[in-house]
C-alpha cells in the first residue's frame, strides 16, 4: 500500500473494552475466575458475544483492566485463564486513534486516514487475532455494549499518510 493513494474495499470494524457495569451484566451473579482476585459478574466475564471471553479485554466496577490470557491457549468458556491489565502488540492503545490492522496490508506503527471518520488520524497499533486482510478494527475504548453496536461494520477507503 503506498502512501497517500485511497485503497477501496477495507472493511472497518470498532473494538470496545467491555464494562462489568454494563447494564447487560447488573442482574448477573458475581463468579470467582482463573487468574484473578476476587469475584465479577458472570456475563461480563464469559457471556458469548458480549463479555471478555469475546472482547479480549475488560473493565472491572473497580476500574481495573482485565485481559485473556493467552499463554494458557486458546479460551474454552470457564477454563478461561485471566491477566489484570491491557495492551497491545506495538503499543498501549488510545481511543479513537489505535487501530488493529494485518501488518500484511497495513505495517505497525503506520498512519492512516478512513474515509469513513474523516478529520481522524489511526495508527496501527495492533494486530487482532481475527484481523485479516482488508479489515480494520478500531479502538473505542471502555464502552457499553449497545454504544459499540451502534458504530456496527462499515466499508470504507483507507490510505497511508506519510
Amino acid at each position: 500500500m503506498a502512501a497517500g493513494e485511497w485503497m477501496e474495499g477495507f472493511i472497518i470494524t470498532h473494538y470496545i473494552i467491555v464494562m462489568e457495569l454494563d447494564p447487560e451484566f447488573a442482574l448477573d451473579k458475581k463468579v470467582k475466575a482463573h487468574g484473578l482476585k476476587g469475584e465479577y459478574r458472570e456475563g461480563f466475564l464469559f457471556k458469548a458475544k458480549a463479555g471478555v471471553i469475546f472482547q479480549g479485554t475488560g473493565q472491572t466496577e473497580a476500574g481495573e483492566f482485565i485481559t485473556i490470557n493467552w499463554s494458557k491457549g486458546k479460551p474454552k468458556g470457564r477454563d478461561t485463564w485471566f491477566t489484570q491489565g491491557i495492551g497491545g502488540t506495538w503499543k498501549n492503545p488510545v481511543k479513537w486513534e489505535s487501530v488493529a490492522v494485518d501488518r500484511g496490508v497495513i505495517p505497525l506503527g503506520s498512519r492512516l486516514e478512513i474515509e469513513a471518520y474523516p478529520g481522524r488520524t489511526f495508527v496501527a497499533w495492533d494486530t487482532g487475532g481475527a484481523i485479516n486482510g482488508k479489515h480494520i478494527d478500531i479502538f473505542l475504548g471502555p464502552t457499553t455494549l449497545a454504544e459499540g453496536n451502534t458504530y456496527g461494520r462499515k466499508k470504507s477507503r483507507v490510505r497511508l499518510l506519510k
